[in-house]
């Protein structure tokens, strides 16, 4: 959310911004790619979302990255800072 300047609530609500929309599509890209977690399973953490909204926003962002370097570029941020988050020791 820090990284994409958005809330949580944001995040898992209904707001369809172009902003919010982005920032929910990198996020449920990147629970799929860096958990074991299922598109129901992440689609309940955004609020409560249908599994095939989770599989379409991973699929969108699959086909902008190698096209669109703003979308590799928030990707590529966005992963590094759950990279730094996920490195640290637990308190």
């Amino acid at each position: 959310c820090q990284v994409m300047g958005i809330t949580r609530a944001d995040l898992e609500g209904k707001r369809r911004f172009k902003s919010v929309i982005r920032a929910r599509n990198i996020g449920m890209y990147l629970s799929r790619v860096m958990t074991s977690k299922s598109y129901p399973q992440i689609g309940i953490a955004y609020g409560g979302r249908h599994h095939t909204t989770v599989l379409h926003a991973f699929n969108k962002v699959e086909e902008l990255l190698p096209e669109a370097s703003d979308w590799s570029d928030d990707v590529a941020r966005v992963k590094a800072v759950l990279n730094q988050l996920l490195a640290r020791p637990a308190s």
